[in-house]
């Protein structure tokens, strides 16, 4: 009898936990890139910030965040990224209740300079 009861509870905190999920995990949650200082020169180097807050009580385990800027700009880092028409930023955050995480990465002008 007491298995089953222990059952029933994890059975209700999941479907507890479920709901309040999908129900909350957007609200006070928001992601930002911009650029950081001086704009990027020929044979410079500008750094963008990515930024992500959440303002909430709800823990995020796992959040994707992908953003893309023009092929122009490549990430001196190249892992998580990939380059087709635009460059494509695809990363991942563990983000605590009411955390800011900044990233701050490095990027190169590619097509900058005049030929």
């Amino acid at each position: 009898m007491e298995l089953i009861l222990m059952a029933l509870g994890a059975c209700f905190l999941y479907v507890l936990q479920r709901v309040l999920y999908e129900r909350f995990w957007k609200k006070g949650l928001t992601a930002d890139a911009a650029f950081q200082g001086n704009p990027a020169v020929c044979g410079g180097e500008a750094y963008l910030l990515e930024t992500v807050v959440n303002a909430k009580f709800l823990p995020l385990s796992i959040l994707r965040v992908k953003f893309r800027i023009g092929r122009e700009l490549e990430f001196v880092t190249g892992e998580n990224s990939a380059v087709s028409d635009y460059t494509y930023r695809n990363d991942v955050f563990s983000v605590f209740p009411y955390q800011k995480i900044t990233r701050k990465l490095r990027v190169l002008p590619a097509n900058r300079c005049a030929k």
